[in-house]
């Protein structure tokens, strides 16, 4: 499902807490079942999370705005929501080569920063979130974080 993104659809409500998507509000006690039905999502199955075995669930949608593509991860851990994850592309430049995607760690991570803030503004933080920010992993994928409160391993 790919809908237009632009600022007034995307928002953090810093009274509610809510992230509003297309009208959509995601919240901590957001259920899989809450979600509208442009979201695909996995079948439960065992994740190792602080050395035990928890039942995860991802749901999985991607928008598109202009010249970027965002795709958006929901981690539920045992049905209760702990992360969202947005991971943007431009969909102009051309990271497939090895070189091209690990060269461009840093202009990514810049877009990530950028198109943050002009969502959210520069301050970061929330009483409904426990974090929220730009990270990179070991492969060097870029993406926007939202840790709930539910969230035990952050």
């Amino acid at each position: 499902m790919k809908l237009p993104w632009t600022k007034s659809n995307f928002k953090l409500n810093s009274r509610t807490g809510a992230l509003t998507i297309e009208g959509f509000d995601i919240l901590p006690n957001t259920r899989i079942e809450d979600l509208p039905s442009g979201f695909s999502v996995s079948e439960e199955s065992a994740v190792m999370v602080l050395k035990k075995d928890v039942a995860c669930t991802f749901a999985r949608n991607t928008f598109t705005e202009g010249h970027l593509e965002a795709t958006i991860n929901i981690r539920f851990e045992e049905q209760i929501l702990v992360s969202l994850f947005i991971h943007l592309a431009d969909t102009t430049k051309d990271y497939s080569t090895g070189p091209a995607f690990w060269g461009s760690v840093k202009e990514r991570k810049a877009l990530h920063e950028k198109w943050l803030e002009s969502k959210l503004g520069s301050y970061f933080a929330s009483d409904f979130w426990k974090s929220i920010g730009v990270a990179q992993d070991r492969s060097d994928n870029v993406y926007i974080y939202f840790h709930s409160c539910n969230n035990s391993w952050i």
